[in-house]
């Protein structure tokens, strides 16, 4: 237990990525969001797919409940919001569309994961082994701040979206997203009932903790483990390798290393994977500053605080964790410029080079993150906003 505080309390005390990756993968195996677990030996953190019949059954229990709540929220939004008249406010109608579109992304990025299972821990492994290699090659003081913040705020997002749903399970069990209250307890005032009973409204803020700590686990691991590991550890082995073909130009076949983590990262977050993260992070950006330009002096406390927090964590994902997807890019295409200036007069070296394609992050249709495109994901969605603005 103490242990668990310290990595809480103090999360710059590392000096690697590994331990960090390691408690926020395990955080999200708890919750069976991903159907990964630790397989600890000789104290060195390894990661295998699920394989026994107990760890199958609870996978497809919190995956069945997940996909329970979401089908219960969709006929919620239909029967209710898009097929009903009603006299919503504008943050209302924006919040009750956010939460729809938040379980059907997040549940589809809980089904791929399941697909990918396979591929996502040998990546998990490759990322890991890159690491321990760069150190034991001598690598130090490569921690970025940057990383480490969006790491951190990963980490703090999965007890602090479970403590926030069960608040609003509890104190506003028949408003979005704790909807489920409307079926079990028959809600007759809307949003704001009052009847119910404490251990009602207890147990719809269970229910709404926990299901909600798997669908923010989906998002995590997806943001943390396959985003901003993948990146840091791309980057790092190409300056690893840089340093080693200044001793010995043959060093230079790790570049295939490169090749083969970045082929794994972009197959797990091939379509739809990353087109889901995407979509969520314009959509919850774009909603918070609707909500809070247009309707910020009609907000409830605790509509505030939410739709502020949406924002400015999305903010926060838009410019650092995506835009650390363009660093395998930036670094590839610098440690190929580096190379032929260092070596222009071996011909084995200068062919090699030319089989040496730069590493990319594909969006589709040709498309690849650069380091323009979190400022390019940013202008859209203030082009969105104002159009919103303006109807």
């Amino acid at each position: 237990m103490g242990k668990l505080i310290e990595k809480l309390i103090n999360p710059f005390s590392y000096t690697s990525y590994i331990p960090e990756i390691t408690f926020i993968t395990n955080l999200t195996a708890i919750s069976y969001a991903i159907p990964i677990k630790e397989n600890s030996k000789n104290s060195k953190p390894r990661f295998s797919v699920i394989h026994t019949k107990s760890d199958w059954y609870f996978y497809f229990a919190s995956f069945t409940i997940t996909l329970f709540y979401t089908g219960n929220y969709c006929y919620w939004f239909y029967t209710t919001i898009y097929n009903s008249p009603n006299n919503l406010q504008v943050w209302q109608v924006f919040m009750s569309i956010y939460f729809l579109f938040s379980y059907l992304i997040i549940f589809g990025m809980q089904a791929t994961l399941l697909l990918r299972r396979s591929e996502f821990q040998f990546l998990l492994e490759t990322l890991l082994w890159i690491e321990e290699t760069c150190i034991k090659r001598g690598a130090s003081n490569y921690l970025q701040l940057k990383m480490l913040l969006s790491l951190t705020m990963a980490k703090f997002s999965l007890p602090t979206v479970s403590i926030l749903m069960s608040l609003f399970g509890y104190f506003r069990p028949c408003a979005p997203p704790s909807v489920i209250a409307a079926f079990i307890f028959k809600c007759e005032n809307g949003w704001v009932e009052d009847t119910l009973g404490v251990m009602q409204r207890l147990f719809s803020g269970l229910c709404y903790a926990w299901v909600w700590y798997v669908l923010a686990a989906a998002v995590v691991v997806t943001m943390s483990v396959i985003v901003v590991y993948p990146a840091v550890m791309i980057e790092l082995w190409m300056r690893c390798g840089e340093i080693q073909v200044r001793k010995s130009t043959r060093a230079v076949v790790d570049y295939r290393v490169g090749q083969v983590a970045q082929s794994l990262t972009n197959d797990v977050l091939s379509k739809p994977c990353l087109q889901l993260f995407l979509g969520l992070s314009i959509m919850a950006e774009i909603s918070a500053m609707y909500v809070l330009t247009t309707s910020s002096r009609h907000l409830t406390v605790d509509a505030a605080m939410f739709f502020v927090l949406m924002g400015v964590d999305y903010f926060i994902i838009i410019h650092v964790v995506l835009r650390a997807l363009s660093k395998s890019y930036v670094t590839s295409v610098k440690f190929i410029k580096n190379m032929e200036r260092l070596h222009k007069r071996d011909p084995w070296f200068k062919r090699f080079l030319r089989s040496c394609p730069s590493l990319k992050v594909g969006m589709g249709d040709g498309k690849f993150f650069d380091g323009l495109t979190s400022f390019v994901i940013w202008q859209f969605c203030v082009d969105r906003l104002i159009n919103l603005l303006l109807l």
